[in-house]
């Protein structure tokens, strides 16, 4: 039974009860701000990991872009050949001899080798009639044999809906006809003749797909990341990852990988990264590995505080109740020791002068008893004495009962007041700990914010630097125009001079008769030859025209963006510092709010104390009325018994012999 009671005590003792609430609060904090740590870290490096990548897969995109669109140039290129054109309806006329038809398609065929030499990327062209007759179709040297089965043929009405725009046509496991050694895909443009539109061709430039392998080739979206490019209907035109076939599919995603997805504005088709979340986040594990240790060290901190507290508060108080028991014994000599200048001390000290004050009152009882004894014949004289005397008394000891019902009242009152400050101060310190939680979040987000700010002006002086260059060489190009045009009027002269030689060797060979025929088609094959060569030079003196418009347009626009590029900066450098003002001005909050949870941590072992007090003022005003009661019920019965005194005074003798029994167990 004395083994339950001293558990029963120690799971009651306010050492424990403060022990556990340190103990539990500091570890339950630093766990909270660890695993919100870990987690903000994880959720920030998938944002910029994620950024970077989005970033890098548009450059990839524009990259692929300006590969691909200088092809659809040579598609418009030969959509606006007009010698093109002309030999495409003499092919299809039915005036044209077979010689010469195959003369022309000869013709046509050194064109497209001319175009592939210059381009060697180019796996091979194809011109395909309109009316899609395999017989006419007009290749490059190389190409693979053209076999019209239905999948090539709704390809072909796909390019023939489009009416002369560009079509792109996804990658082929064997190319666009089947029979091709390796996969490619292709660019094709109806050429479109607004004269005869039955002589209208489809050009179709078929590429290896090795040439987006090279492409992308320097992307790496780390270990088990791929780059994959998709049709609009999610079919796979290239991917990085081997075990995904072209034309098939595209790739399962699951909640383990980052996917980030850019748009091509050329081609129409999707470029799409994927990398393992795992991978990205490796580093986040140092952070839980920290916060563990962060959680030991603070386990640990804790119960350094706790027994502090335990020491500083329970043993003090732990020793005046064992000495206040001794008391309830008997012995009137146990002392506290006075140490210090606490509150506990101050105790101490009170309990020390109660003793004191009880141990002389008991001297005092002692000696009245013997008094009492001693006086027993001369109460029968003041017995009238004694009643007047005793109605005074009962009417003060009524008063002073009175004053200690209230006193005990005014402490009830004092504890509710007591607790309700308890409360406003739990409510002030969870408020204070929301409040550093929130302040830490803006800290590393005002940090974060302001690091970017640094990132975004070195971008921004880089891409005034990148416009300055890009525009010292628009202007070298437009010298370089300058100077193809000088070559061009040359060109232009020296086809007049062909001309014109031409003609007077076409009048000496009239004038030869029959032996200068031969003579005379040599001189009207070099008047053609001329023809087509001032053609040729009006062609590219148009485009060159073309060129230096756009040139002196782009020019303006360079020079208009130079301004907005320096306010930018200029902007920028201001919420950089705006930023970092932000982050000192947090710092300092957090360090004023820390400041109130320790002032409120102080209050609230304070509160605890006054409980203590008041809770022992209201038992002693309890017991006090309570005496005050007993004194007056003694009071009244003296009063009824004054007039039987003097029968009574041996019993009083002996009642006196007893107190002093009673008062003899007491040590003073």
């Amino acid at each position: 039974m004395v083994k339950l009671n001293a558990r029963n005590n120690r799971q009651r003792s306010i050492g424990t009860k403060l022990f556990l609430i340190t103990f539990i609060g500091i570890v339950l904090l630093v766990s909270v701000l660890g695993v919100v740590s870990y987690s903000l870290s994880k959720q920030i490096i998938k944002d910029e990991v994620s950024q970077a990548q989005q970033q890098t897969l548009g450059m990839a995109a524009d990259k692929m872009d300006a590969t691909l669109s200088s092809f659809t140039g040579l598609t418009r290129q030969m959509l606006i050949d007009k010698e093109l054109q002309a030999q495409f309806n003499n092919i299809n006329s039915s005036s044209t001899g077979t010689y010469e038809k195959v003369a022309m398609e000869t013709n046509i065929r050194g064109k497209l080798d001319s175009v592939r030499a210059s381009n060697p990327s180019i796996g091979s062209l194809r011109l395909i009639p309109k009316s899609l007759n395999k017989s006419r179709i007009i290749s490059s040297s190389g190409a693979s044999s053209a076999d019209m089965n239905d999948a090539i043929k709704a390809d072909l009405e796909q390019v023939l809906k489009a009416d002369g725009e560009v079509v792109f046509i996804a990658t082929k496991a064997k190319g666009l006809f089947g029979f091709a050694s390796e996969p490619s895909f292709a660019v094709a443009r109806l050429l479109k003749n607004m004269k005869q539109r039955d002589s209208e061709y489809i050009i179709i430039m078929e590429f290896p797909v090795k040439l987006l392998s090279e492409t992308f080739s320097k992307l790496n979206f780390g270990e088990g990341g791929s780059m994959t490019i998709l049709t609009a209907d999610e079919k796979v035109v290239y991917s990085s990852d081997a075990a995904l076939e072209i034309g098939a599919a595209g790739p399962a995603h699951t909640s383990g990988q980052l996917v980030v997805r850019q748009p091509s504005a050329v081609t129409g088709w999707t470029l799409e990264g994927t990398s393992l979340t795992k991978q990205l986040l490796t580093r986040t594990n140092t952070i839980l590995i920290l916060t563990f240790a962060m959680c030991g060290l603070a386990a640990f901190v804790a119960v350094l505080i706790g027994y502090y507290l335990v020491r500083l508060v329970a043993r003090p108080l732990a020793v005046i109740f064992g000495l206040m028991k001794e008391a309830e014994n008997g012995n009137l000599t146990v002392r506290a020791a006075n140490k210090g200048n606490d509150e506990i001390a101050r105790l101490g000290g009170s309990f020390n002068r109660m003793m004191q004050q009880i141990g002389s009152l008991v001297n005092e009882t002692n000696d009245s008893a013997r008094q009492v004894t001693d006086r027993a014949e001369r109460l029968i004289e003041v017995s009238r004495t004694m009643r007047h005397s005793s109605q005074h008394i009962d009417d003060a000891t009524g008063q002073i009962a009175n004053g200690a019902m209230q006193l005990a009242h005014e402490a009830e009152k004092g504890m509710e007041s007591v607790d309700t400050i308890r409360n406003t101060m739990e409510e002030v310190a969870s408020t204070n700990e929301g409040l550093n939680v929130s302040s830490d979040r803006f800290q590393s987000a005002s940090r974060e914010a302001a690091t970017q700010m640094v990132t975004l002006v070195g971008l921004t002086d880089e891409t005034a630097q990148k416009s300055h260059q890009l525009l010292t060489r628009i202007h070298q190009l437009k010298n370089s125009t300058a100077s193809i045009r000088k070559l061009l009027d040359v060109m232009n002269a020296i086809a007049r001079q062909t001309n014109i030689l031409s003609l007077n060797a076409s009048i000496e060979a009239a004038r030869s008769g029959a032996a200068g025929k031969g003579f005379m088609v040599v001189a009207e094959e070099i008047r053609q030859l001329a023809e087509q060569s001032k053609q040729s030079i009006v062609t590219v003196s148009d485009m060159t025209n073309q060129i230096e418009q756009e040139m002196e347009a782009t020019i303006a626009e360079l020079q208009s963006v130079a301004p907005l590029l320096q306010e930018q900066s200029s902007a920028v450098n201001t919420a950089a510092s705006t930023f970092s003002h932000m982050e000192n001005q947090m710092n300092q909050v957090m360090q004023e709010i820390s400041s109130s949870t320790s002032s409120i941590h102080q209050l609230g072992e304070m509160q605890k104390f006054l409980v203590l007090t008041i809770s022992n003022v209201s038992a002693v005003s309890e017991q006090s009325a309570a005496a005050s009661m007993e004194v007056a019920s003694l009071t009244k019965e003296q009063l009824s018994i004054s007039g039987e005194l003097y029968e009574l005074s041996k019993q009083l003798e002996s009642l006196s012999a007893n107190l002093h029994g009673q008062l003899m167990k007491f040590t003073t």
